[in-house]
This record gives C-alpha cells, sequence and structure tokens, in this order.
C-alpha cells in the first residue's frame, strides 16, 4: 500500500498533465475553428460586395451608354434605348439577388451605405428615363452616385478589416479628361 501511496503523485502528475493538453488542444482547435469561420465568411462577405458592386457599375455603364447622345461631353459609346432597357431589366434582376447576399452576410453600416448607392442609381435611372434634363442636373446625380460609391466602398473596407485607405473616386473622376497628345503637351 505503501508504495501505491508513493506512487500517486506521480500518477496524479500524468493524469493533470494529459487533462491540460487535452484541454489545451481543444482550445487551440476551437481558436483554429473560430479564425477559419471568419475568414470563411469574410471571404463570403468580399464576394458578395464584389458582385453588388459589379452589378451597379453594370447599371450605371449602361444608363451613361443609352444617355451618350444628349450628353456631347460623353465618352461613353451609345446604346440604343430598347436594348440598354433589357440591359438594365437583366441587371436588375442580378442586383436583386446579390442583394440577398449583402443582406445575409454584410454588418449594418455596408448594408446601409449599399442601400443609398442603390437610391442614388435609381435616382440617375429616373432621370435618364426623361429623355430631356440640363447637364448641371445629370453631373450633380452622377457625383451623388461617386459619393455613395465612396461610401460603400469605405464601408466595406472597414467592415472587412482591410488595411489601407480608399481613393476617393467622385475627387478622380473630376479629373481633366485628357483627349489628345495636344491636350498633354499644354499642361492639362
Amino acid at each position: 500500500m505503501n508504495e501505491v501511496l508513493a506512487q500517486l503523485p506521480a500518477l496524479l502528475g500524468v493524469i493533470l498533465g494529459a487533462a491540460g493538453t487535452i484541454a489545451a488542444s481543444a482550445f487551440a482547435d476551437r481558436g483554429r475553428w473560430t479564425r477559419g469561420m471568419t475568414v470563411r465568411w469574410d471571404e463570403r462577405r468580399l464576394a458578395a460586395y464584389i458582385e453588388y458592386a459589379s452589378t451597379l457599375k453594370d447599371i450605371i455603364s449602361v444608363l451613361m451608354r443609352m444617355t451618350a447622345e444628349n450628353r456631347p461631353e460623353s465618352l461613353s459609346r451609345p446604346m440604343d434605348r430598347e436594348a440598354g432597357h433589357a440591359a438594365l431589366a437583366e441587371s436588375e434582376s442580378r442586383r436583386t439577388r446579390v442583394w440577398e447576399q449583402v443582406l445575409l452576410l454584410g454588418d449594418p453600416p455596408t448594408i446601409e451605405a449599399a442601400r443609398a448607392w442603390r437610391t442614388e442609381v435609381r435616382r440617375l435611372e429616373q432621370l435618364a428615363a426623361r429623355r430631356t434634363y440640363s447637364h448641371s442636373e445629370w453631373q450633380s446625380l452622377v457625383e451623388r452616385v461617386d459619393h455613395a460609391r465612396d461610401r460603400f466602398y469605405a464601408a466595406a473596407r472597414g467592415g472587412l478589416a482591410v488595411p489601407g485607405g480608399a481613393i476617393s473616386t467622385a475627387a478622380w473622376n473630376k479629373l481633366p479628361v485628357v483627349t489628345s497628345p495636344a491636350t498633354l503637351e499644354s499642361g492639362m
């Protein structure tokens, strides 16, 4: 019996060591699983944000092309209104499907920014449907769309913890357009 009692501290040490190893392993596995799930959902969220942005950019592109003939300063290749309406319907259908992914996976600031961007694009659609509008009306709405897009990208980058800053596309779009080598030589 004395021999068993003498061995008891060693036996308890082995049992406690094994329990500690199991607990530490479970804790580490749980951490790896949590990090893996975070990465997985961030990847899906990023994909949803990219697809949503691409869809809205498609809608904007079609609107630019449909209205190019009404805007002499436009660099967009004109598009027939009937073909444009068909492309808009297809893009809107895609946007509706992607919107559900954004709602499911997005964080509240990004969802709100996405909704605000869509609202501004909708206003641009309504203006384009009028067929007659002033240059300043069009330009003002395009700037609002650009600012809403910038807010969406900023919210998405914040929610995904993407390092670095974003470049304002609204400011970039105000840069002068280079149309010829002579323009470059004149310093514009």
